[in-house]
């Protein structure tokens, strides 16, 4: 018995990698139409609103000059697969030596509360202006309405509401 040892002709070697390559070429068009087909949508912004707050030692926005911020921080509104993220972002100003945080509150167009944020409590080291940093985001169906607020922490631990700004969703 005769051992055959199989032979490829550079012709046909040619061919087999032109068929591997092109088997290949579709496969990955194909994964890749299937999985850009099966990725979540992207969030669509839908609004942008800018919250201010400013009570005296306690303040909220952006650009601070003279005493007070000049602009509002931001609150985008975006939809994602029918979510709504209303995310809240902008500058606790503190001075006086006043400790305190900021509280997001979130409602439905019923004005029932959907949800609640606060940021870190902090408190100013000296008479001068501080800044610290806030970003809060929360997601709903249903979310239309947004409470930002800064609160004073008072001596016994509690906060109390100082002053608010009101933000819908147009």
């Amino acid at each position: 018995m005769r051992n055959r040892t199989s032979t490829t002709s550079p012709r046909s070697t040619r061919a087999s990698r032109g068929r591997a390559i092109l088997v290949a070429a579709t496969t990955g068009l194909f994964g890749a139409g299937l999985l850009a087909s099966v990725a979540p949508a992207s969030a669509q912004v839908l609004n942008t609103d800018h919250p201010r707050v400013t009570a005296g030692s306690h303040d909220f926005g952006k650009n601070w000059v003279l005493g007070a911020p000049r602009k509002g921080g931001d609150l985008v509104w975006d939809l994602t697969n029918g979510i709504t993220t209303a995310t809240t972002t902008g500058y606790h100003y503190l001075t006086d030596k006043h400790c305190g945080r900021v509280l997001i509150e979130y409602f439905d167009s019923s004005h029932t509360i959907l949800g609640t944020d606060t940021s870190s409590t902090v408190c100013a080291p000296g008479n001068g202006k501080t800044q610290w940093w806030v970003s809060e985001s929360f997601a709903s169906p249903t979310v239309t309405h947004v409470h930002v607020s800064v609160q004073h922490q008072n001596s016994n631990g509690t906060f109390a509401t100082v002053a608010t700004d009101v933000e819908d969703f147009d």
